[in-house]
Order: C-alpha cells, then sequence, then structure tokens
C-alpha cells in the first residue's frame, strides 16, 4: 500500500487495515439480510490484530456456514504457509442461529479436501462436521473463530486467568543479534554473570555478559540455556525500561514464540534476561509458580492455547488469557512432580558438553567394571529410567488437569514418547519403535562415544581435567597443575596424523586417557568396542579406525554440536589430508600459527619426501606387478600431499608473520575469519576447515 492508501483505509477501514485481503470483509454492499460468500486467508479468523473485525462480524452479521481449507487447498499453492477458508455470512445477526462448518485442515491435498467435504454434507457424525452457534466465539479470549471447542472447554474461560496470578511480559528485541548475541562457550567463562539474583550485584565493566532466554527447539521443564547478551549495550535495546528492572533475574516460566507443533515451558532459574523468542511469566508465590508450570506443561494447555491462538507463534497475551483453576486439594502432589521433572530435566542438560554446568562425561560418572561398554549400559539405563520417570510425571499431572477441568471425556492423559524432551537412548537405529520417531533428544550408542571420544579432546586441551569436575579453563590465567591425572597438551597443538609420527600423536594420547580412567588392562577391549561402535572398515585395526574418526569425521561432529560456533578450530591443508592439527580457541595466541608452522607442518613436509625417497627406492627393486602397481598409487599420494603443503605453508606463513590476535568477546564467526589468505589475484582462502 502506498502512504495515500495506507491513510484512507485508516480512516475508513480501522478493524481490517492491516492486510488488504481482510477489507473486502468490512466493504458493505449488501442488503440487509443479504449474503456474502468468500474464500479468504484464515488468519481473520485468530490473529489479535483482527480481533476487531471479528468482533464487528458477530455482534453484527452471522457465519452461516464455513469450509475451513487449511493448508494445500490449491493446487497451485504448496506448502504450510497459506491457509485458507471459505464461508458465506448474513448481514444480519441472527441469535439463534447456529453455524455450519466442516474442518479439513488435517487432509492433505486439494482432492481428498473435496471428497472429504462432500462425506461431511452427507454424514454429519464423520468427526470434522461442526454446528454452533457464534455467540460461543465471545466467550474466548480474543474471540477466535473456534467453531470445533465443546460446551465444556467454551466453560472454563470463565475461571479467572494465569494474568490474573502472574506477570506475563513480552521480551526484549536487541535488533542485532550478531553484534549483542553469543553463544555462552564462545567467549571467556568467568566473564558471564550465572546465577545472579539481582541486577545490583552485576559488574558491567568487567563482566558484560548475562544469560539470555532466547527458546529453541521444543522443550520442557529445563534447558536451552546457550545464550548471552551483551549488557554494556542495554541502551540500545528496547524493553529496557526501568519499570522491568525489578524482574531482571527473576525465577520465572519460559516459552517459545514459535512453536512447530506443541507447546512447552520450562523453568528459568535466576540471573536471566529475556528476547521476545524467550519471553518470561514470573510469579510471586513459589507453590503457583510451580501450579502454573506444571499445567502450561500438559496436554490441556496446548489444546487450549489452540483455541486461542491456532497459529505458530505463542505471545505473551496468549499466555495471560489460558484459564487457571487453582484446586487446593491437588497444588502439593502437583508441585512434587514439578520439583522431581525438573531435577530429571536438568540432570540429562547437564550430562552433555553445551551446558554450562557439566561436570564430567555420563561414561566416567557411570563407570563400570572398567569398562568402557558396561559403562555406556549402565548410563543408558539410567537415561532410558529418567525418560520413562518422566513421562509417567507428565501423564500424571494431565490426569490431574484434565480432572480438575472435568474434560474426562474430552482429552485423554497419555503422552507419545516423541514428546517427551531428554535423553532416550538406543543402540541402532532399528530400535526406534513409531511412537518416539520425530523425538530430536533420540541418542545411539555411536553418538554417545563420539560425545565420549570429543570430552577426551576437551581433556586433552584442558577444557576439562580428570582431577576435577567442571569447567576448568575456558579463557583467562592457564595452570597446568590441575591436570595431574591426564596432563594436558602444553603447546596447544594437537596433530591429526595417518601414522604415529608425534609425541602428541592423538591415539597414543587416548590409550593413555583410557588407561586412567578404566586401568591399563581393559584399554585394548575399550579400543576395540569404541571401534566396532564407530564403524571398523574390513581389516583395519582398531586403532586405525578411531584414527580414521579423527582425521575426517571429528570435526563435522564437533561443528554441529556446537552449532556452527567450534571452540576447537582446524587447521587443515585440502582435501589430501596432507596436514591437519586442533587448537583450541580459548587457548590461542598470536604466536600460535608460526609454531603450527615451524613445529608441525614443515616437519610433515620432511616426512612426506623421506618417505617418497624410500618408495622410490624401493621400485627400483624387482617387483612383481601388483607390489609395483601398490607402491607408484602411493608415491602419487605423497606427491598429492607434498603438493598440498607446499601451497599451504605459502597460505599459512603469511598468516604466521600477521601475529593475528583474537578476542573471544567477538565470538567465532568474527575470529574465525581472520585466518583468511589473499593470494595475488585477490582470491580468498582460509587456512582454517570451513564452518
Amino acid at each position: 500500500m502506498n502512504n495515500n492508501l495506507k491513510k484512507y483505509i485508516s480512516k475508513h477501514y480501522n478493524n481490517s487495515k492491516v492486510d488488504m485481503f481482510a477489507l473486502f470483509m468490512e466493504i458493505d454492499l449488501l442488503k440487509e439480510s443479504g449474503y456474502l460468500g468468500m474464500i479468504n486467508q484464515h488468519s481473520w479468523m485468530f490473529l489479535s490484530s483482527f480481533e476487531k473485525l471479528r468482533e464487528c462480524i458477530l455482534l453484527n452479521k452471522t457465519i452461516v456456514n464455513m469450509i475451513h481449507l487449511g493448508p494445500r487447498a490449491f493446487k497451485e499453492i504448496s506448502g504450510e504457509v497459506v491457509q485458507t477458508t471459505t464461508f458465506i455470512m448474513k448481514n444480519k445477526n441472527i441469535k439463534n442461529l447456529k453455524g455450519n462448518y466442516i474442518r479439513l485442515i488435517d487432509f492433505s491435498n486439494a482432492n481428498l479436501k473435496k471428497i472429504k467435504t462432500l462425506e461431511a454434507i452427507n454424514n454429519h457424525d464423520c468427526g470434522y462436521y461442526y454446528e454452533t452457534n457464534q455467540a460461543n466465539f465471545k466467550k474466548i479470549p480474543g474471540m477466535p473463530i473456534a467453531y470445533w471447542v465443546s460446551e465444556k472447554y467454551n466453560k472454563i474461560f470463565s475461571n479467572p486467568t494465569i494474568g490474573e496470578k502472574a506477570n506475563v511480559i513480552t521480551g526484549m528485541t536487541i535488533g542485532n543479534n550478531n553484534k549483542y548475541l553469543r553463544l555462552w562457550y564462545e567467549v571467556i567463562y568467568k566473564n558471564i554473570n550465572l546465577y545472579k539474583d539481582t541486577i545490583k550485584k552485576v559488574d558491567i565493566e568487567k563482566n558484560k555478559w548475562i544469560p539470555y532466554s532466547k527458546s529453541g527447539y521444543r522443550k520442557n521443564w529445563y534447558g536451552n540455556n546457550i545464550n548471552i547478551v551483551d549488557w554494556s549495550q542495554k541502551k540500545q535495546f528496547n524493553r529496557s525500561k526501568t519499570t522491568l528492572q525489578h524482574l531482571y533475574f527473576k525465577e520465572a516460566i519460559s516459552w517459545p514464540f514459535i512453536t512447530s507443533g506443541k507447546f512447552s515451558a520450562i523453568y528459568l532459574p535466576k540471573g536471566f534476561l529475556w528476547d521476545v523468542a524467550g519471553s518470561p511469566c514470573f510469579v510471586e508465590k513459589k507453590d503457583n509458580f510451580y501450579y502454573i508450570l506444571a499445567f502450561m506443561t500438559t496436554k490441556l494447555c496446548n489444546t487450549i492455547l489452540f483455541i486461542i491462538n491456532p497459529t505458530l507463534n505463542v505471545q505473551a497475551i496468549n499466555i495471560s488469557q489460558l484459564p487457571l483453576i487453582v484446586c487446593a486439594e491437588h497444588k502439593n502432589k502437583v508441585n512434587n512432580i514439578v520439583t522431581s521433572n525438573i531435577s530429571i530435566s536438568k540432570t540429562d542438560w547437564d550430562s552433555f558438553e553445551t551446558s554450562w554446568d557439566f561436570e564430567v562425561h555420563p561414561l566416567v560418572k557411570y563407570k563400570n567394571n572398567n569398562s568402557l561398554e558396561s559403562s555406556y549400559e549402565s548410563w543408558k539405563d539410567f537415561a532410558n529410567k529418567q525418560f520413562l520417570k518422566l513421562k509417567e510425571n507428565e501423564e500424571e499431572l494431565n490426569r490431574i488437569f484434565i480432572d480438575i477441568y472435568d474434560l474426562n471425556d474430552e482429552l485423554t492423559p497419555d503422552v507419545s514418547d516423541k514428546d517427551i524432551t531428554i535423553t532416550k537412548i538406543f543402540d541402532s537405529k532399528d530400535e526406534v519403535y513409531d511412537d518416539i520417531k520425530g523425538n530430536r533428544y533420540i541418542l545411539f550408542k555411536e553418538d554417545v562415544i563420539k560425545s565420549f571420544l570429543s570430552y577426551f579432546v576437551g581433556c586433552m586441551f584442558g577444557r576439562y581435567s580428570l582431577d576435577e569436575e567442571g569447567l576448568i579453563y575456558a579463557g583467562g590465567t592457564f595452570d597446568k597443575n590441575r591436570y595431574k591425572k591426564f596432563g594436558v597438551d602444553l603447546d596447544n597443538i594437537i596433530p591429526l596424523t595417518e601414522e604415529e609420527y608425534f609425541k602428541d600423536d592423538i591415539i597414543s594420547r587416548f590409550k593413555s586417557f583410557l588407561k586412567v580412567i578404566y586401568g591399563s588392562d581393559s584399554v585394548y577391549e575399550n579400543l576395540s568396542f569404541i571401534a566396532s561402535v564407530i564403524g571398523k572398515r574390513g581389516t583395519e585395526s582398531d586403532e586405525d579406525t578411531i584414527r580414521r574418526y579423527f582425521i575426517n569425521d571429528f570435526y563435522k561432529d564437533h561443528v554441529k554440536t556446537y552449532k556452527k560456533k567450534p571452540i576447537y578450530w582446524l587447521f587443515e591443508s585440502g582435501k589430501q589430508n596432507g596436514f591437519k592439527c586442533l587448537i583450541y580457541m580459548h587457548r590461542y595466541t598470536n604466536d600460535l600459527v608460526a609454531r603450527i608452522r615451524v613445529d608441525y607442518l614443515h616437519r610433515m613436509q620432511n616426512i612426506y619426501q623421506s618417505n617418497l625417497k624410500e618408495l622410490e627406492v624401493k621400485l627400483d627393486e624387482d617387483l612383481d606387478l601388483r607390489d609395483k602397481k601398490t607402491l607408484e598409487k602411493e608415491v602419487q599420494n605423497l606427491n598429492a600431499k607434498l603438493s598440498e603443503l607446499n601451497e599451504y605453508e605459502e597460505k599459512i606463513a603469511n598468516i604466521a608473520h600477521q601475529r593475528i590476535d583474537i578476542d573471544l568477546d567477538d565470538g567465532v564467526t568474527v575470529n574465525y575469519a581472520k585466518f583468511v589468505y589473499v593470494n595475488q589475484k585477490g582470491e580468498e582462502d582460509s587456512i582454517l576447515s570451513k564452518i
């Protein structure tokens, strides 16, 4: 719309000005008692921006019938974005008339919708045909056209709301996420203000990073605590007004603004600020706090929210409008279950190194008989029992609230395994059953072992230590004396080579790591178990299998785990795997690239040249055809590696001479981009692996 049209519409069609399609529902060219038939986007039925339009329709007109088409009603329009409805309205309010509605939103294509429409006309008991008086819509907050809602549901909206028991607010928007937001593991850990209970205890000049609720994947009870915000720039953000400061860092309930299916809610411990995508609900009384959190995680709440606002976006006003029946008889039981659920979910969340409260890998925590396989079985058993316990608890909460709201004939308390949001471990994909398919918290034996290998890398670099639990080093002053059981790599460079060329060879270090945790007698048994899990090939040895994983696949897994913000960086020469080494970002110094070049890259060049000479001598010997071809292939491979290393040497020398400094506050993306070599033609190429 141009400015003239906007002004005209605002003046004459204020109820529908949000979108052009809705204007034509307000333009009244009908005689009294005339009919209007339309097909339109369905958003006018639900969105708060069309509430005045709905009110006008419900007061002055009558919806005679509607076919709610939903997505994919037209072959020409694919996907879920465009959802439509077709309806006939009478230009007069007839108070006692029941409208007829056919609900087709769950049918997958235009042809099927046509068939189902005809079926519904002929059989009103089909399950998707409804009759209701539009006066019922006015009982529901926001007056959505919720024609499918039963009389029992309509009655519950007469109860008090969450907004009367709690302070539900919309979180802030900061405008430039790349500038002000980080994932917590990018910055210096000690500069993050964790678990502070008041903003007054924060010295922004020293520690500017604040935990920031920004939602994430669907999660109930606890988790998704991964974002931090640079609060030294608070003047740049909206919603950072003094009127909200009394709520900063308070315990809260948070939910995702965007849902891709079922609604979820988590406990937000003290110390957080909040994004619009992770808005907070504050409840003063602790027993009410847990009670409201319990209600928000139930199937009942999910159903009511879908009535109020059946879109992907759940706003603060939608939470405020939820009807809340507080039953004193059930309060203690509900609160005990909630306490248990938060504990279970926090234990699960903290079992992974992307939690700032991670202490030790579960295969160390649940060590059993010095056997890695037995330790895996112990953790799997524990995790899966926790999964079942959480499911049992959630079903009990459903049962309690369905009973409180008198909806036993409308809802069942059962919860699908795919909706439980903590870890469930399977040995293999073949074991995954139908009811859990789609659960993003499934882990396989291979995932568990690879996470253990990641923990080992963290111990090598000094991020973790076998002497102490928790995060040991992530910036600041490095103390090598905190790593006595398993020594830290002193130069912060771990070469990844096809054979054992260096004293800090990764397989040699890994065997030492296994000895410290599980004992000398079980090292080769544990190596065999790991190799079998991550994919041993043919006749290769267990050590070669693990070596191959570190060379080819470890970094891809690391980048995925850390959401494309890796804390370990991979220097690599190219596709020939001529040279690779890992470093720990938080221990980086501006002379590190030079040390990689001199102490490791040059040595690899010498090793390849020496190996090449040996092969050339062997080729001069009297060999059969097969052996000769094998040696020629090795020579070709070594020449390719040497050629790659010679090119890489030029690039890394250029970067080494620059003595680049990094600032961890800038985050991975900015710092990673500093290691780009520009050749004489102006072409760019990073000396780091692409992420």
